[in-house]
This record gives structure tokens, C-alpha cells and sequence, in this order.
């Protein structure tokens, strides 16, 4: 042989299923898991990070104003930290000139000061639209921080909310505030803020995030927080970053305090107030940029929760409605790339990969917005994961097919080798029963010919006639078993199955017949001895596949079919015909007319068989040599 498989058998063996279905199932692990290993956790974030830049809008918002204590305001004021009479006054005024709705202090006070200044915080506290912050430690200490007195919820949701072990809360003259909201974020591996704990519990009572808290203390939107809760929210909640930072109006607290902005600016908005001055060293890294006031981290997920709460704007699925319908998307992807693998061509996995990458990648950036919890990257990596099956596929297949030619090279012809790799037989090398046509030809008179001549003249008339009844079987794709010195044995049906073995036989029998006809006319020109060529046909079941050794593989077939054909053959010496066919074979020849030749027994316990010839066969020693020595 000297050309390889195409190796297409990738199509037929299912050899990568299993392969496929365990990506399918660590796919299905990774979008349901809480916990994503690191590698995969990356890129996860990547790809978020990039999805919510692209889709980050500009477009004003309107509902929420940013109050900034700046470099400049702690020029023009004073230094941090500000007198709380200054606070307060800040506060008085966005509530009482500029009727703010509600306003968020993304600032704590742990420690009394001037007691007029605390007394007016005080009163604002309890009787304005004021969310005071506190700050919880999440991690277990040996001496657990402790520090003012934190203010509970006065709603409770159900869910499993992390537990604190510490915290930073306002001095005993703010206990008594009405509404209080934590301001912890949850800082990643790569020191980028993209979750928030909507709640954390202290003790037995829960303590709401700083924008949940100031939507939870107006009357118009507290009502519907259930809702919300059951909706979207989690332990650790995503912040969606749906707005660029420009799209957020941003007064610098100076302003506010010297009565430079129009209260226009201010009514009825939600006011957050935060720095981000360096000496207050209140800046974090998001998605968006690397460096922004956490105050805007609150402002973001406000803004989300706003666009939540308003009819028929960016209604959320379920909470978990993301992870099904990512986890739909990753189990459909695998069953067209399954689908593609079992009866198209594996190269064409690449480009239909490609499709499902950008459509996922589509629909994923066109899910963001809706702020569902999923994961990206499980989809990706089962898409991609597929393709680094093909590969190993294919050396398989192809250490397969390499051994399948060096097995069969021997037995069958080239073309049938091609077909059972594109095929993909499943293990033709095992034992299996079949049901096949059996061909026994040899030379009469053998010894009586090789006695009269050289050893050379011996050799070429050996050779020269299995030449003769070898390329006929090989041409209708006939499987040799052995030579047997000066004959063959050869069978059809297996390794490959055949519609009609026994027409095949047939042809290749009237081939060979022929072939050693026009041979014998090239030796009687020469002067040497013809050769007559005796066959024998007969069909039946038999064990066929590899029934060697260790030391030694060999491909053969064992059953009475067999030693039947042989001993069909060694009776043509006593009839004129070249060919003589058992009447198991006889009964599925079409090909040519056959007539009964007589009936024949060997052995004692075998009884009779009959014999059949073509109708005016051919013979295969030309007509001026039609006698044979005695056998």
C-alpha cells in the first residue's frame, strides 16, 4: 500500500461521544457552580469587563445626582475631616433648598464630635430622607472590629446573605437613625469591584446595601423591593455598570455649600454623596475604569434597580432564568456540533464553532443589560473544548487505520481497505460469525507439471498462475485468505459485507478462468505445459476475524462452508468443468445460467450434495490442450 486513509471514519466511530458529553456536562458544572475555578473565573471577567464597556451607555442620568467632596471642595472648605455642623449643612440644604428625594452618605461617623454639629445629624437622620452608612467585616478575626452601633433593616428578605464578623458603624448618636445601608463591595482577586452584597446580616437582623436601603426608605418604591429580591438578587450581586461615568451629573460639594447650583438640579433626584478626593483615599477599580469614586459603584447599582422597579423597562427574568437559557445554549452547540461530527466532514466543526461563538457572544452581550446572573465563558469553552477533541480524533482514527492497512494489506485490495476506513468498521479484527462465499482454486496436476522443468521453470509457473487468480479476486474485492502453494483460498462477505457475495465469487471465478486461459496460450507459444485451473464455489456461515497468536495475527475463516468449497474443488478433476458451484452458492448466483453437474458425498455421514456448472463455461486450457495428466 502506499497511500494513507482518508481518515472520515471520524464520522461513523463514536469514539468522541463520551468525550463530548463530559464537556457538556463540566460546561452545565461551570454554569451552576457558585464557585468557577480561577483560570476559568478570568476569564469570565474578561469577558464581562469587555461586554459591559461595549455596552455601557452615555445617555444623562437624570435621576441621580452625585454630590463629590473634591480636591477643590476641601480647598475652598477646609481640610478633611469636615466639622459635622458642615455636614450638616450640607445636608440641610440639599434637603430643605433643593428638596431632594432621598439622599444616600456613602460617609461614616464612628466617633462623636462637636455636639452641635452631631445633634443636627442626629435630627436629620431621624426625621429627613437621609440613609446613613455602615461598613461590615466579612472576615474572621482575633479580634473582631467593633465600633459605633449598627442600625438594622426594618424590612427582612428571605435568601442566605453573608454573616459578619465585625463592624464600622456610626457613633450611639446616630443609633437612632431611621434608615442605615452598608457600603461593602466585594474586591476581586484582580482588585476590581463587580459584585456587592445586597444584604449582610449581623446577627439576627439584616442590614441593606446603601442604594437597596435608600429605596427601601421611600415610601413609593419600599413596597416593591419583594419583587426585586425575588427577581435578581443573589448573596453577590453583579453591578451591571450599564452607564458610562459621564452619563451622571456630578456637583462638587462646594457648590452645593457656597448655593451655586439651581435647585432645578437637585428636586426630587436621588442624591449620593461621596469623594473623591486622594486624601480620603475612596476610590476603587471597576469594569469601566480603573480609578472612580465608590460612591459610583453605589450610583450604578442604583441606577439599575431604578430601571428594575419602572413598568415595562428591562423587565429581569427569573433569577436563575440567565443560567437556563446559557446552559440551553451550551447543550444545543454541542448537540449540532455532535450532529455535525456523526455525518458531515470534522473540518467543518471549525467554521460552525465560529457560528456559535459569535451568536453566543451575541446574545450574551444582549442579556447584560437585563443583569442576569451567568456565566459567559461555560458555552465558550464547551464550543472550543469540541475542538480539541477533532485532533485527538483523528490520531486515533488514524493509528487505527495505519493498523487496519498493515493488517488487511495482505488480504484484500486496495480499494476495499479505502472503504472499510470510510466505513469505520467497528472492530473487524474480532472473532465474529458471518455469512460468506468461499472460492477454492488450484492447479491440477501440480507435481506432474514441476517434475518436467527447471526449479526456475517451476517458480515461473508458479507465480504466473497465481498471478492469474489473484487479480480477479482483487478486482471484485474478494478478501484471500492464504496460498496454498499452488492455489488460494479467498471468501466473500467480510471483513466488509457485500449485497451479493456469491455473484462476486462467480465473476471473479469466470475472470480467473479466463486469465489462466490466455496465460496457458502464452506458455503453449513458448512451448511449455498449460495448466488447467480447477474451482470450487460454496456459501455458508463462519467464524471470521483474527484467529492467530501472540506470535503470529492472522485473518481467516473457519466452517464447514470452507472445507465444502475445497473439496467441491478437488472433485472438478473428474469433470470437464473448470468450475463447479454447491448448492448453497447455486441458489444466490444470478449472474449466469448454471445446470446440475451430479451430486456428491464425502464422508460417511454427509449426504449427498449436488454440484453445479455455468452453462457453457469456459474453459481455461486453449482448445488444442485439453488434456490434463492425471491428477
Amino acid at each position: 500500500m502506499n497511500h494513507l486513509p482518508r481518515v472520515s471514519a471520524i464520522n461513523k466511530k463514536l469514539v468522541w461521544l463520551p468525550v463530548i458529553l463530559l464537556i457538556g456536562c463540566i460546561s452545565l458544572w461551570l454554569q451552576f457552580t457558585p464557585k468557577q475555578p480561577s483560570t476559568v473565573t478570568q476569564l469570565e471577567n474578561t469577558l464581562k469587563d469587555g461586554m459591559r464597556r461595549s455596552v455601557a451607555n452615555s445617555v444623562p442620568e437624570e435621576r441621580i445626582v452625585i454630590i463629590d467632596i473634591d480636591e477643590n471642595s476641601l480647598n475652598l472648605i477646609g481640610p478633611w475631616p469636615w466639622p459635622r455642623s458642615q455636614m450638616a449643612q450640607l445636608l440641610e440644604i440639599l434637603m430643605a433648598e433643593h428638596n431632594a428625594r432621598m439622599i444616600g452618605l456613602d460617609i461614616v461617623f464612628p466617633a462623636k464630635a462637636d455636639p452641635a454639629g452631631d445633634a443636627r445629624l442626629h435630627a436629620l437622620s431621624q426625621f429627613g430622607p437621609l440613609v446613613v452608612a455602615q461598613l461590615f467585616d466579612l472576615v474572621d478575626r482575633e479580634h473582631p472590629l467593633a465600633s459605633g452601633v449598627p442600625i438594622a433593616s426594618t424590612q427582612q428578605f428571605p435568601g442566605k446573605w453573608p454573616s459578619a464578623k465585625g463592624h464600622l458603624s456610626n457613633h450611639n448618636g446616630l443609633a437612632q437613625a431611621r434608615c442605615a445601608g452598608h457600603i461593602n463591595s466585594v474586591v476581586d482577586t484582580d482588585g476590581i469591584v463587580r459584585k456587592i452584597n445586597p444584604i449582610i446580616t449581623w446577627g439576627k437582623s439584616q442590614n441593606l446595601a446603601l442604594s437597596l436601603a435608600m429605596l427601601a426608605c421611600d415610601p413609593q418604591t419600599a413596597p416593591q423591593l419583594p419583587t426585586l429580591f425575588g427577581a435578581i438578587l443573589g448573596p453577590e450581586w453583579e453591578v451591571p455598570y450599564s452607564k458610562k461615568m459621564t452619563a451622571y451629573t456630578v456637583i462638587p460639594a462646594s457648590h452645593i455649600l457656597q448655593h451655586q447650583v439651581s435647585p432645578e438640579l437637585v428636586r426630587g433626584k436621588w442624591i449620593l454623596i461621596g469623594s473623591s478626593a486622594l486624601g480620603l483615599n475612596d476610590t476603587v477599580s471597576t469594569p469601566l475604569a480603573n480609578r472612580v469614586p465608590g460612591v459610583m459603584v453605589h450610583a450604578q447599582a442604583l441606577t439599575t434597580w431604578l430601571d428594575q422597579l419602572q413598568p415595562m423597562r428591562n423587565r429581569p427574568m427569573t433569577s436563575n432564568g440567565g443560567q437556563l437559557f446559557a446552559a440551553a445554549c451550551s447543550v444545543l452547540g454541542l448537540m449540532l456540533m455532535i450532529r455535525v461530527m456523526a455525518y458531515w466532514r470534522a473540518w467543518l466543526l471549525l467554521p460552525v464553532a465560529a457560528i456559535l461563538t459569535l451568536a453566543w457572544l451575541a446574545m450574551a452581550r444582549a442579556m447584560i443589560p437585563w443583569q442576569q446572573d451567568f456565566s459567559i465563558s461555560a458555552p465558550l469553552l464547551a464550543y472550543w473544548a469540541v475542538l480539541l477533541v477533532v485532533p485527538w480524533v483523528w490520531w486515533r482514527t488514524q493509528k487505527e487505520s495505519k493498523q487496519l492497512f498493515s493488517t488487511f494489506a495482505n488480504y484484500v485490495a486496495p480499494s476495499v481497505l479505502d472503504k472499510m476506513v470510510r466505513q469505520g468498521l467497528d472492530k473487524p479484527l474480532t472473532p465474529q460469525h458471518a455469512h460468506i462465499t468461499v472460492l477454492s482454486a488450484d492447479m491440477q496436476n501440480y507435481s506432474g507439471l514441476t517434475d518436467r522443468g527447471t526449479l526456475q521453470q517451476t517458480a515461473d509457473l508458479t507465480r504466473g498462475f497465481l498471478q492469474c487468480i489473484t487479480q480477479p479476486l482483487l478486482k471484485h474485492q474478494g478478501t484471500l485468505d492464504k496460498y496454498t502453494g499452488d492455489g488460494l483460498l479467498a471468501f466473500w462477505g467480510a471483513p466488509l459485507p457485500t449485497e451479493q457475495p456469491a455473484n462476486q465469487a462467480m465473476q471473479a471465478a469466470l475472470d480467473m478462468v479466463q486469465a489462466v486461459r490466455a496465460w496457458n496460450t502464452t506458455r503453449a507459444a513458448q512451448g511449455l505445459p498449460v495448466a488447467r485451473v480447477r474451482i470450487g464455489i460454496e456459501s455458508g456461515t463462519a467464524l471470521v476475524g483474527d484467529l492467530g497468536t501472540p506470535f503470529r495475527s492472522t485473518y481467516t475463516a473457519v466452517g464447514n462452508c470452507i472445507n465444502s468449497a475445497s473439496k467441491i474443488q478437488a472433485a472438478a478433476k473428474h469433470y470437464s468443468h473448470d468450475i463447479l458451484i454447491g448448492e448453497d452458492a447455486a441458489s444466490h448466483i444470478t449472474i449466469v445460467p448454471l445446470h446440475k453437474v451430479a451430486d456428491i458425498q464425502w464422508g460417511e455421514t454427509v449426504h449427498l450434495k449436488a454440484v453445479f456448472a455455468p452453462h457453457q463455461g469456459p474453459s481455461s486450457c486453449p482448445d488444442s490442450h485439453t488434456e490434463w495428466a492425471k491428477a
